[in-house]
Formats: C-alpha cells, sequence, structure tokens
C-alpha cells in the first residue's frame, strides 16, 4: 500500500510546516511515498528545504518514494535554485 502526499500549488513559508508534518508522517509508513507534485506553480526556498530534507530522509532509510508527475513550474523553480541534477537522480514517474 503506498501514501499519497499532494504538494499545494502554491507553497508558500506557512505551508512548508504543514509539508514537512505530511512527509514525516508518511516516513513513518511501512509503504511507498508517492509525492504528487502534479499542481505545482510555486515553491518557496522553505518548500524546497522541506523537500530535500524529505528526499535525504527517505534515501537514509531506504524508505521507496516516488516524485510523481512534477509540474512544469516546479522543474523550472528547482532547475532555477540549481538543483535540476539532482532531480534527475530522484525516482519520478510522469
Amino acid at each position: 500500500m503506498s501514501t499519497r502526499v499532494e504538494l499545494p500549488a502554491l507553497l508558500t513559508p506557512g505551508d512548508a510546516v504543514m509539508l514537512r508534518n505530511s512527509l514525516l508522517a508518511a516516513l513513518a509508513t511501512s509503504g511507498r511515498i508517492e509525492v504528487d507534485a502534479s499542481a505545482v506553480q510555486h515553491l518557496s526556498v522553505q518548500g524546497v528545504q522541506v523537500l530535500l530534507s524529505f528526499v535525504a530522509s527517505a534515501t537514509a532509510t531506504a524508505h521507496p518514494w516516488v516524485l510523481k508527475a512534477p509540474s512544469e513550474d516546479l522543474v523550472a523553480q528547482l532547475e532555477s535554485y540549481g538543483l535540476f541534477p539532482q532531480l534527475m537522480t530522484w525516482p519520478v514517474e510522469v
């Protein structure tokens, strides 16, 4: 069974805490985590930090996860932060 975490369209600094809590709860499960990024239009720096922290935690614990349908806006914003090469190492399902 998988756990789905949906990233909001506008991930503001205030939303980062809620996202962090959702991702931590998902990491406490045993199934695959699906991070749905299809609706993302804006990702704050804090949101990027939370996402990167999640990826590091999932990788360190070998917890299966996938970034589902990343929006063009998400990809562009990660690229603008110089994180496109890192994105290319993540498990992605279009």
